[in-house]
């Protein structure tokens, strides 16, 4: 298959690795796989493809490897740089003028990123997973305006999203949203109203340090979460040591399509919301501790659940399936999809044990 595929591509695509030869690539190579420490043998201005070979991840790519990129192949369309332990992106990536994808993934230690990025306004998808170190995204993001694609999963030391992000209109990708915790960043921050105009937006959204959000029934409303009808799966993640009565999950209510919802050590109310019941067709629900929930709504009406965890809720005292009168039903007729159910409720445990007995 391999030998049929260079065969069909000919000229336009090669792989360079260090048993082979750049000299031998043809100067009509469109897309092409090379070991970066033999770029500088390669002479074509025409790539639209550069994609690191094998031999090359893993390696940090040096400053003269970057300037060759930079000065011979400003027709790019798709750079991958991932898992090439990079420090830092140059400023004149911007140069690469045609740029619509780049991967900068597994970079564990890049922290930043230029603020010459946003001037590559072609770009459609900026993939950043798993670059750990990762603090922040650059300030005038809302300049990329063909962003389609913004990937941070594993990024979990971005301290906030920036200001304008809610202006990328194009986005149907982002991974995650984070909210300023202590408003160090002040008016270089985006809240949650920025995720209003963001209806695009699709498969999975984690939002996290929802514990620090500030005139909450303002902002979790403003979110505008249930008009985005392609999300399949969110996780709220509650964060912040304060609890809060007051602060409830009613306006943050999703599209009645979501597949997958997880909840995480929720300190509002002691109240599940009522919109849980709209969601037929959920598949997932996740909801873990330490929260106040006491007891948690019925869930035999979601027919195509097929995976529920449950754990660390240590103020629950019952399931409205099992309530508090002891009426229990058979678990067939309410989990007929059910496939996966894990639990770790010490009271509620306790207290089934007791009327048991």
């Amino acid at each position: 298959m391999h030998d049929l595929a260079k065969s069909v591509a000919g000229g336009e695509s090669s792989v360079i690795d260090s048993s082979s030869s750049a000299s031998k690539v043809d100067e009509k190579c469109r897309h092409l796989s090379i070991d970066f420490s033999l770029i500088h043998l390669f002479k074509g201005k025409k790539l639209r493809t550069l994609l690191p070979c094998l031999n090359s991840r893993g390696r940090n790519m040096s400053d003269a490897t970057w300037n060759l990129i930079i000065s011979n192949c400003r027709c790019l369309r798709v750079l991958e740089l991932d898992f090439l332990d990079l420090n830092t992106v140059q400023d004149s990536i911007h140069k690469l003028k045609h740029l619509r994808y780049l991967d900068l993934s597994w970079n564990d230690n890049l922290k930043i990123l230029p603020k010459s990025i946003c001037k590559t306004q072609n770009l459609q998808v900026l993939k950043l997973n798993l670059c750990e170190e990762l603090e922040e995204l650059p300030k005038k993001i809302e300049k990329l305006v063909n962003l389609t694609h913004l990937e941070c999963v594993g990024c979990w030391r971005l301290t906030h999203m920036p200001r304008g992000i809610g202006k990328l209109t194009s986005l149907q990708r982002l991974s995650i949203f984070v909210v300023d915790k202590d408003g160090s960043h002040g008016d270089a921050a985006a809240d949650l109203s920025e995720l209003s105009r963001l209806n695009g937006l699709r498969g999975h959204l984690t939002i996290t340090n929802l514990g620090f959000v500030k005139n909450t029934k303002e902002k979790f409303k403003a979110a505008n979460l249930k008009e985005k009808q392609q999300l399949q799966s969110l996780v709220l993640i509650w964060g912040g040591a304060e609890e809060d009565e007051e602060k409830s999950l009613e306006d943050l209510q999703p599209h009645p399509n979501m597949k997958e919802l997880q909840v995480s050590g929720w300190r509002g109310d002691a109240k599940f919301p009522s919109w849980l019941s709209l969601l037929t067709n959920l598949t997932d629900i996740a909801i873990s501790g330490p929260s106040k929930f006491k007891y948690l709504p019925s869930f035999s009406k979601f027919s195509h659940l097929k995976q529920l965890c449950i754990s660390e809720l240590t103020e629950l005292e019952y399931m409205e399936d099992n309530g508090p009168s002891g009426g229990q039903g058979e678990p067939e007729s309410f989990f007929s999809s059910l496939t996966s159910l894990a639990r770790a409720l010490p009271k509620y445990e306790e207290l089934v044990e007791k009327r048991t007995d």
